[in-house]
């Protein structure tokens, strides 16, 4: 699947894993505590995955550090000097 996010995500390199940070609830969910995952919300469809697989009984998602890198192509780099 060619999702938005795994889109994102390929434009950056992964610098380190927080595998228990709970942070993601707040990012994800809008929610300071962790909740049962039939008490989180299903706005998006990020969300409603993110659920399902907390309902099916995996870990929390943890967090990810990232460094973005911005490697062009020649012709990227002279599209966008506008030649």
């Amino acid at each position: 699947m060619d999702s938005g996010i795994r889109r994102f995500a390929g434009d950056y390199r992964l610098c380190g894993v927080m595998e228990n940070d709970q942070e993601f609830y707040r990012w994800l969910f809008q929610c300071e505590t962790p909740l049962p995952p039939e008490d989180l919300p299903e706005r998006t469809s990020l969300q409603r995955a993110a659920k399902a697989h907390l309902a099916a009984g995996f870990r929390d998602a943890g967090t990810v550090d990232g460094i973005r890198h911005l490697l062009l192509t020649r012709e990227e780099y002279l599209a966008a000097q506008g030649g």
